[in-house]
């Protein structure tokens, strides 16, 4: 199988960088987060607590085991970093993405305990991450950045962000996830592909965040690679990882009922 991945290492040169015309930030959850006794609504650290019904608690759990049963990966702030990274390099090379989709709708975890915050979805937390790293709003203006905010699951994600883009005749779109999330992100845009031909001028591409952080962090290598190694060693993106696998398989034999389902 060939996937439309594209690699970036911290020694690449700019003019290898995939020149989107948009970049796709799909949800990977937030949290609630206690800062100085307020509560504030962030995006995810690499891994997040689940209960034992394996349903998202979405409460930051600073002692959360990352091997523990009750652990799964987030990483809704890496990626977020990630995009505005990538969005960075895009402007810098002069070529700066025409549209910014987070879409970050309202997951199932937030019906059951944001209830009383209806309007919350995934993105609003994630935009404002990026926005603070970028500015991009005044460069690209507000009407640039679009929020999906009733999309529930990555399909959806990616569905309803192809169909915006081709709505507004744009054909390079580059979606930002963590690397794990890439092949049953890319099997959905294949299956997506064959059920809609009038998308075969669509050129999609799938990128690894952890790309963009180890660029990102290129000054502290040491620290972003300890981070990402122990992440990746962990028990939490382990079980993660082998949901992803199951999902994306499931897709491409059309036996997909849902990550962790199949």
């Amino acid at each position: 199988m060939k996937f439309n991945r594209e690699k970036l290492s911290a020694e690449q040169e700019p003019s290898e960088l995939y020149q989107a015309e948009v970049i796709v930030v799909p949800g990977h959850s937030i949290e609630r987060v206690d800062v100085k006794g307020e509560e504030k609504w962030k995006p995810t650290r690499l891994i997040q607590e689940v209960d034992d019904k394996g349903w998202r608690t979405a409460e930051r759990n600073l002692d959360l085991d990352k091997d523990g049963e009750n652990a799964i990966v987030g990483g809704g702030n890496a990626v977020t970093l990630a995009a505005a990274q990538y969005y960075e390099d895009l402007v810098k090379k002069g070529v700066p993405p025409k549209l910014v989709i987070f879409a970050a709708g309202r997951a199932a975890a937030l019906d059951k305990h944001a209830a009383d915050n209806p309007s919350l979805s995934e993105a609003g937390p994630m935009m404002e991450v990026f926005e603070r790293e970028t500015n991009a709003s005044e460069n690209l203006g507000n009407e640039n950045i679009k929020i999906l905010d009733k999309t529930k699951t990555t399909q959806d994600d990616v569905e309803n962000s192809i169909e915006l883009a081709h709505a507004e005749g744009l054909t390079k779109v580059a979606f930002l996830l963590l690397d794990l999330r890439l092949d049953r992100a890319e099997a959905f845009w294949e299956a997506m592909k064959e059920k809609k031909p009038e998308l075969v001028s669509m050129e999609v591409k799938f990128l690894a965040a952890e790309d963009f952080l180890r660029e990102r962090y290129k000054d502290q290598p040491e620290m972003i690679e300890k981070i990402l190694s122990e992440f990746t060693a962990s028990e939490a993106y382990h079980k993660t990882n082998q949901a992803e696998i199951g999902g994306a398989e499931a897709v491409r034999s059309g036996k997909y009922k849902g990550k962790g389902q199949y």
